[in-house]
């Protein structure tokens, strides 16, 4: 009985990364896509230019990746907590 529960309950914990990974890998994708047309985009100017957008780029990327990490971290821990862990 006891062990059937711990299986039901690491299958809880396997279906968000199982949603989330392929999400991500197209984030990637479509991260990778966004930079390559602003550098070009950028590049039509000056240097300057472009140095400036890769400069807001890096700083967007660090605030978003830093939300995520936050909600990840509160999501594991309530998960954590409901496994007993």
């Amino acid at each position: 009985q006891e062990k059937k529960r711990k299986g039901t309950n690491m299958n809880i914990i396997k279906i968000p990364f199982q949603i989330v990974k392929p999400l991500f890998k197209s984030l990637w994708f479509w991260g990778a896509v966004l930079v390559l047309v602003l550098l070009f985009w950028a590049s039509k100017g000056d240097v300057s230019k472009m140095a400036k957008v890769l400069k807001l780029l890096a700083r967007f990327v660090f605030k978003v990746v830093e939300l995520v990490l936050g909600l990840f971290a509160i999501d594991l821990k309530k998960m954590f907590d409901e496994v007993g862990l």
